[in-house]
């Protein structure tokens, strides 16, 4: 164990000796390597952004306790005359889903009415109207920055209340603090605003979406209204599957036999979510994984060119006593060495990616220990890769022919 130590330290020297001798072609031939780790350093703080972001959408979705109800859109004449036969989606259908199924927890009705012209204080203004349960706020993780969330006595009592967003509310008032109390025009409808939702860039979606209680919609269009969507809460994430299994079919029961009602869960949203960035991975990875290889045949290269340098160098070696394991061990090392030249600059510049501001990219680069520990791998791998082969063509020279030269 001693002698393999002692034979490390003593190579390390050597190998860190004909680097600095030659600053110059050391620094060109690792180049490769610098880009390829600090490249996947950046690519792999972006993707776990990427993830990160993906896991919030899932949280500001309801979770993975939800389920949801979605009115399909025919695809052809045929689809159009079923689904016309069909009463359609009605919050009937839901109560009747909780009352059958005990897994069940909560029904929160959402009639989207989508961008609708409203007005305010002489101006007006186009936002996303949304009627809700009060429970959506909770579920969807929306949040108040001035004023209050309608309550659930308001609800019943059918107030005509709504919640605007910060750019609608800059948009009609120029600020966001004094909205609190004034009246707002919807589909010729006036409401009270009772609250600001907060939204950390104004151009946000949430940052132009104005809700109000459902009851006040069905009020108007009637209790017995087709509605665009439903989601349903279930007791715990461990019934989703069940759910998407039980859903479809007692909706069709209701329906008259008519498939007319998509079933979703969030669960798919985040395979479906996974899918889609996993292409972008690959390709990052790819770019990261391209550099590595043009560095690693640089020093490949470079390796045979110095083992042919250092043939009679060789020849002293094994004839005072090297073997082949001391002279393969002593280019590995060389070439790993090389890699550590090009790589440690290649990390501390990838980091550097984790010290700009909040909101300077789309999304929150970060870096954990883990990261590093595997950039330092792929150095390690790259080295031992490239240097193989220069390094077994070393080992297998015979002293003779190699002090020859």
């Amino acid at each position: 164990m001693k002698h393999l130590t002692d034979l490390l330290l003593i190579n390390t020297k050597l190998c860190i000796l004909e680097i600095s001798t030659n600053p110059t072609r050391s620094f060109l031939t690792s180049f490769g390597i610098f880009l390829g780790i600090a490249s996947l350093l950046i690519n792999i703080s972006f993707i776990r952004a990427l993830n990160e972001d993906i896991q919030q959408n899932l949280e500001k979705a309801g979770g993975l306790k939800i389920i949801t109800l979605k009115m399909k859109t025919p695809l052809n004449k045929e689809d159009s005359r079923n689904f016309n036969r069909s009463p359609g989606l009605k919050m009937q259908d839901a109560y009747k889903i909780v009352e059958r199924f005990p897994y069940t927890a909560n029904v929160l009705p959402v009639k989207n009415l989508n961008w609708n012209r409203v007005s305010a204080n002489g101006k007006a203004t186009y936002a996303n109207i949304n009627a809700v349960d009060p429970e959506y706020f909770k579920v969807y993780d929306l949040s108040i920055q001035f004023g209050e969330i309608f309550s659930i006595e308001d609800y019943v009592k059918k107030q005509k209340y709504c919640l605007i967003g910060k750019k609608t509310a800059i948009d009609l008032f120029n600020d966001t603090l004094s909205v609190i109390g004034r009246s707002l025009l919807i589909n010729n409808v006036n409401f009270t605003i009772k609250g600001v939702i907060f939204s950390e860039q104004i151009y946000e979606r949430k940052a132009r979406m104005v809700f109000y209680p459902y009851s006040v919609y069905s009020q108007r269009h009637g209790e017995n209204s087709v509605i665009d969507e439903i989601a349903i809460q279930l007791k715990s994430s461990d019934f989703v599957i069940k759910a998407l299994q039980d859903f479809p079919v007692f909706l069709k029961q209701l329906h008259r036999g008519i498939d007319d009602i998509e079933v979703l869960s969030n669960v798919t949203k985040l395979e479906e979510m996974k899918k889609a960035s996993m292409g972008i991975n690959v390709l990052l990875f790819c770019i990261a994984a391209i550099s590595l290889v043009v560095g690693g045949i640089s020093i490949m290269n470079i390796m045979f060119a110095t083992v042919g340098n250092r043939i009679k160098e060789i020849g002293i070696r094994k004839a005072i006593g090297a073997k082949k394991i001391d002279i393969f061990i002593q280019f590995i090392i060389e070439a790993i060495t090389l890699c550590f030249a090009g790589g440690i600059p290649g990390i501390l510049v990838g980091s550097l990616i984790t010290l700009f501001p909040k909101g300077f990219f789309p999304y929150n680069p970060s870096l954990m220990l883990s990261d590093f520990i595997i950039a330092i791998c792929f150095i390690i791998i790259t080295g031992f890769l490239s240097g193989f082969s220069p390094s077994i063509m070393a080992a297998r020279m015979q002293p003779v022919h190699a002090l020859r030269f």
